[in-house]
């Protein structure tokens, strides 16, 4: 099929023109540093012996996603070997996840028989976001399951996302109300589709090599086979597809790749998925088939997004309108480059034993969301400082989190539990006093930011729990003192 290409307007001579932009035959390549997975638990006490020792810490390190042209002669054999293409001519994209370690797929953690370790002692469970359309008003989960992604998670890794997105962000469980039209909005991340680990389906093993015991080990490449590319279930009562494992929902059956690689002790997850019904052709061996809204056969992006334009022009009400609406009258072939699609991540694993009230023990987010960063503006320094201490200052002293460690909070950043010094002494150096508004040292933005706290009667320098004019000349000392 003949795709169109991306329209971008530049100035020329003060002249807004119109710009042809291809995307570059290279993947979107995303970096997560390494070694900076944690245990971020769910479960609602903490008792001793439920995190197994045998079982690691999923830590993401890289995503690449891209338009991919399998070169084999069966791609529905191997679709793994191939190069990367323009994104105006692919049919076809490729998706890889590289992770720190040894990780195995997943065995069943809900909705049956509890076996999560079935494949190996690190199953990795989480889930890989993408906002195709760019909008972040579109997409999301309902119910309980938006618990479980990003937004619902994020703040206890001490982290906010930045731009508006990341004012949608459960900043404890306190927020977890179930009422979609309640602040914060964490249900509507801008999710259109998503690569799902949950362990809520079966998995079976398509080829392994190795000494083919079921059990995923080092140097093995596994193909696996289970639901793993689904698209946002918040569009399922604007749908009409069938086949999938429910009604309305767009999550077939595919295959996924774990390969171990024992030189750099790292594993990588890959799919490899249609964007268009002749690249669906292509990984099936069999003739194209026409859109037709039926999981159980070809499946592709384009589908997908052509069943969302269809519902969207239809009466819809509730969360479903607001999820899906802006999706009326949008032509599916303007988001099939995945090079410009949106990309989080939140990974992690599983209890060794089932927990109830808890399923997942969350390691990892992605990408660009250091721990600190409590005001989303992408840096961590003393303006952070600054909020985590108000926090402190505004409960007149330290925090104790109820039903730590199912409750957390986003200025809980060393994640002990509670809000205080040690959350501040975490941006490091000695905390200035006279730096009253956390930036760039003293100024004298500080005197009036100060100054302005102080007639507000909420400038308490010397924390004695009240305003007075020795918070005014405590901090005249400090101020001209300096740091």
């Amino acid at each position: 099929m003949t795709r169109r290409p991306q329209i971008a307007v530049v100035a020329a001579a003060g002249i807004l023109l119109p710009a042809i932009c291809y995307a570059r035959p290279d993947p979107l390549i995303l970096t997560d540093p390494p070694n900076d997975a944690v245990t971020r638990r769910t479960d609602p006490v903490v008792p001793g012996g439920i995190i197994d020792a045998r079982t690691g810490r999923p830590d993401l390190i890289q995503l690449a996603i891209g338009g991919w042209r399998p070169s084999t002669v069966n791609p529905a054999t191997d679709p793994y070997t191939g190069a990367y293409v323009h994104s105006d001519s692919a049919e076809i994209f490729r998706l890889d996840v590289t992770f720190k370690g040894l990780l195995n797929p997943p065995g069943r953690l809900f909705n049956g028989p509890f076996n999560p370790f079935q494949f190996g002692y690190t199953p990795l469970l989480g889930f890989i976001e993408f906002d195709i359309d760019n909008d972040k008003d579109t997409g999301g989960e309902l119910d309980g399951t938006a618990t479980n992604r990003l937004l619902a998670n994020v703040a206890r890794f001490g982290a906010r996302p930045q731009d508006s997105i990341g004012q949608r962000i459960a900043t404890s469980a306190a927020d977890y109300d179930f009422d979609f039209y309640s602040d914060p909005q964490f249900e509507r991340s801008g999710e259109d589709f998503a690569l799902v680990f949950c362990g809520c389906s079966n998995v079976t093993i398509v080829s392994q090599d190795g000494n083919n015991d079921g059990i995923f080990d080092p140097g093995e490449t596994w193909v696996v086979r289970g639901r793993f590319f689904q698209r946002a279930a918040g569009y399922s009562d604007a749908s009409s597809v069938f086949g999938g494992s429910a009604e309305r929902l767009y999550d077939p059956l595919v295959n996924v790749r774990f390969q171990h690689s024992l030189s750099t002790g790292n594993t990588t997850v890959t799919l490899v998925f249609p964007l268009t019904m002749h690249g669906a052709a292509l990984l099936t061996g069999q003739p194209e088939q026409a859109i037709d809204f039926d999981v159980s056969n070809h499946v592709s992006v384009v589908e997908a997004i052509h069943d969302l334009v269809v519902g969207a022009s239809g009466p819809l009400f509730g969360p479903v309108w607001d999820l899906t609406n802006r999706w009326n009258g949008r032509n599916p072939n303007d988001f099939l480059d995945p090079s410009r699609w949106d990309v989080t991540a939140l990974v992690g694993t599983s209890y060794a034993q089932p927990v109830p009230g808890a399923y997942f023990i969350w390691t990892d987010v992605g990408f660009g969301l250091p721990t600190g960063d409590v005001n989303g503006d992408g840096l961590v320094n003393g303006t952070d400082r600054a909020i985590v201490q108000s926090v402190i200052d505004s409960n007149h002293g330290p925090v104790q989190i109820d039903g730590f460690s199912q409750n957390f909070s986003l200025y809980d950043v060393t994640y002990d539990g509670f809000i205080n010094s040690a959350d501040v002494d975490f941006y490091g150096g000695t905390p200035c006093p006279a730096d009253w508004d956390g930036v760039n040292g003293v100024t004298s933005s500080d005197f009036f930011a100060f100054i302005a706290d102080f007639f507000a009667g909420n400038a308490d320098f010397n924390r004695t729990g009240t305003t007075d004019s020795l918070d005014f000349f405590d901090f005249l000392m400090a101020f001209f003192a300096g740091c």
